[in-house]
């Protein structure tokens, strides 16, 4: 998946080093559930900077946020780069 992301995600910067972060997380298919402020934090962010972001991600179609359908309510990411799914 972080392949993936690297050769064909239209991001640069922060929104980047977001979407590998998640992709760090990621199975096979691009399905990760790690939390806000685990992400802000090897992404070297805020929590609220990290949200910011994500949000541009999800409004890209590269990142879909499925709210409370992770394991224990959590955020599902799933990465959607170039037929990751």
């Amino acid at each position: 998946v972080m392949q993936r992301v690297w050769e064909h995600s239209r991001h640069s910067g922060t929104e980047l080093l977001m979407l590998l972060a998640i992709a760090d997380h990621a199975d096979d298919s691009g399905n990760a559930h790690p939390a806000v402020g685990s992400l802000a934090k090897k992404c070297r962010t805020t929590p609220r900077h990290a949200n910011r972001v994500l949000a541009v991600l999800r409004d890209s179609g590269e990142l879909m946020v499925l709210m409370g359908q992770g394991p224990k309510g959590t955020n599902r990411y799933v990465i959607t780069v170039a037929g990751v799914t």
